[in-house]
Parts: C-alpha cells; sequence; structure tokens
C-alpha cells in the first residue's frame, strides 16, 4: 500500500501547475463621447483605457517592474456593401494603420492619448454612401525586470471598441436621400383611390429616417435608406403596381356595366316612343271608332223610328179599309 502511494505522490508531482490568476477588468472610454459610435473628421479626442480590480499578490511570482504596458493598435477601414438580385455582398479596404505603446504606474494603473482625425472619408478615398471605420485595440501587460532588462510580462486582457467616422458630405448624403425618399413615397401615398394601399407603412419609414437624422443617429439613417433603397422601394412599387392594376380591373367591369346601362336606356327609350306612338293611334282608333259608333247608333235609331212610323201608318189604313 506505501508503494502504491508512493508512486502516485510520484505522478503528480510529475505534472507542472499553473497558476489562475484573475482577470482585472479594462475599460475604455472617449472624451468627448461619442454619440451612437461615431466620430467626426477634424475632431480630437481622448482615448482612456482604466484597469479596476488589479490584485497584485496573484502575480507575486514575477519581477513586476512596476509599469503596466498597454499596446494597442488604431485601424482606418473602408466598408460599403452592393447589392445584387436578393442578395448584398459587403466589402472593405484596408486605409491607415497606427499603432501605440502606452505606460503606465501598477499604482495608478490607467492610460491617456489624443486621437486626431486628420481626415475625412474622402480624403480616404471613400464616398458618401461608404464608411470609414475606426477601430482601436489594446492588449495589456505587467512589465518585468530580472535585472537584465525589461520585458513583456503576463498579460493582463484586451480591449477593443469601434466608431464610424462622421464628415460633412456623408450628413449632406443622407439629408438628400431623405428629400428623395420623401418624394417618392408621396407620389405612391398621395394617389386617390387604392382603398386597400398600405400607406402608413410607407409614411412611417419616412418618418423613421426623419427620426434618426434629427437626432444625430447618421449610421442608423445610411441603414434606413439602404433598407430602402435595396428592398423596401421596390416592395412599395410592386404594392403601389398591383392595387393599381385591381383598381384598373374593377374600373373596366364598371364601364362594362355602364355600357349595358347606356344600351338598355337605348332600347328603353326606342319601346317607349314605339308604345307613345301606339298609344296615340290606339286613342285615335277609338275616338273614330266612337264617332262611328254614335253615327251609326244614330242611323239605327233613325231608322227605327221610321219603322215605327210605317208600322201604325200601316195599321190605321188597314182600320179605314175595313171600315
Amino acid at each position: 500500500m506505501k508503494k502504491q502511494l508512493v508512486f502516485i505522490a510520484l505522478i503528480l508531482a510529475s505534472f507542472t501547475v499553473t497558476p489562475v490568476y484573475g482577470k482585472p477588468d479594462l475599460v475604455l472610454t472617449v472624451e468627448p463621447e461619442p454619440g451612437y459610435n461615431q466620430m467626426w473628421a477634424f475632431e480630437t479626442y481622448m482615448v482612456k483605457i482604466t484597469l479596476t480590480g488589479l490584485n497584485l499578490t496573484e502575480y507575486s511570482e514575477y519581477d513586476l517592474s512596476g509599469q503596466v504596458i498597454a499596446d494597442g493598435i488604431v485601424r482606418w477601414r473602408g466598408t460599403g456593401q452592393y447589392p445584387h438580385g436578393e442578395s448584398v455582398t459587403g466589402y472593405s479596404i484596408k486605409l491607415e494603420n497606427e499603432t501605440l505603446r502606452l505606460n503606465a504606474s501598477i499604482e495608478d494603473p490607467s492610460f491617456n492619448f489624443n486621437l486626431t482625425l486628420s481626415k475625412d472619408a474622402y480624403l480616404y478615398g471613400m464616398w458618401p454612401f461608404e464608411n470609414v471605420e475606426i477601430l482601436l485595440s489594446f492588449d495589456v501587460f505587467f512589465e518585468e525586470d530580472n535585472g537584465t532588462g525589461a520585458k513583456i510580462g503576463p498579460r493582463l486582457g484586451s480591449v477593443s471598441s469601434r466608431y464610424i467616422l462622421l464628415d460633412d458630405e456623408k450628413v449632406e448624403y443622407l439629408e438628400g436621400k431623405i428629400l428623395e425618399m420623401t418624394a417618392e413615397v408621396h407620389a405612391a401615398t398621395g394617389a386617390l383611390g387604392l382603398p386597400d394601399f398600405n400607406r402608413t407603412r410607407y409614411e412611417s419609414m419616412v418618418s423613421a429616417m426623419n427620426t434618426s437624422i434629427s437626432s444625430g443617429n447618421y449610421l442608423e439613417a445610411q441603414d434606413q435608406w439602404e433598407r430602402w433603397d435595396n428592398r423596401d422601394r421596390l416592395r412599395m412599387l410592386n404594392a403601389f403596381s398591383s392595387h393599381v392594376d385591381s383598381q384598373v380591373a374593377e374600373l373596366v367591369a364598371l364601364e362594362g356595366v355602364e355600357t349595358e346601362l347606356e344600351r338598355i336606356q337605348v332600347e328603353f327609350d326606342l319601346i317607349e316612343d314605339k308604345y307613345i306612338a301606339l298609344l296615340t293611334n290606339n286613342r285615335q282608333t277609338i275616338s273614330e271608332l266612337e264617332s262611328r259608333k254614335q253615327e251609326l247608333t244614330t242611323a239605327i235609331t233613325g231608322i227605327f223610328l221610321t219603322a215605327m212610323v210605317f208600322f201604325f201608318l200601316g195599321r190605321h189604313i188597314n182600320k179605314t179599309g175595313d171600315e
């Protein structure tokens, strides 16, 4: 049994145990704070990186120099997209890189540097419908010095952040696009008729993009325009065309009914004219018949009276002869 325990102890001793350290929290902030993660061209921003929750006792095995190092890189990258059919393909262009090495003391582990944006999108060769991204990335280390020279020590963590470069050309571009979008939507929603056409849906899109621009969220406004330009405009035109076709079919049907009513009205007028003519002719015939009837009645009465006269005259003569 003792031999087995010794053997197990030897096996455990043969493994190198790597200590696990608690990582501090790294926070990257920018002043003035970029609204909606948008930085303006030709402005200067202060970038600050702070460490919190740093426990030095966990790194007692290292020969720390008392310094903390932040190795960083600032990347400018152009991005855009182009539609093809129902799909959209994105692309990116490497524009510029800037490397940084910042130092701070262990007692105050925070880093500061000024980021000056000396170019706009045009100077980077990008168009207003494309974006210039600014990516900040930092890796933070302890510095070691065992008497033979300083070197990079254990890594404490990393932090990064992403921003979009704004300039006057992009703002003017988006302000022009909201006017274009408004005109297109008004052309459809302002059409008379089409009671089933969903005007509210497209009017709300215009309102949403207007709100984004008014609040300064130009990145959201650009996304809204791209959705409109790549998809929603075509959907609106298809819906509008479908409702127009339906309305035209109903109108054609109504025109056919109207034509049939006009034909029936003409036939009715002809029948009415014939009826009036027939009625007039019948009235004239009846009038003539009444006249002839009156004449015949008078003649018959005359004949009857004459016959009566001769009858009584004959009787009178017969009586005289007998006497």
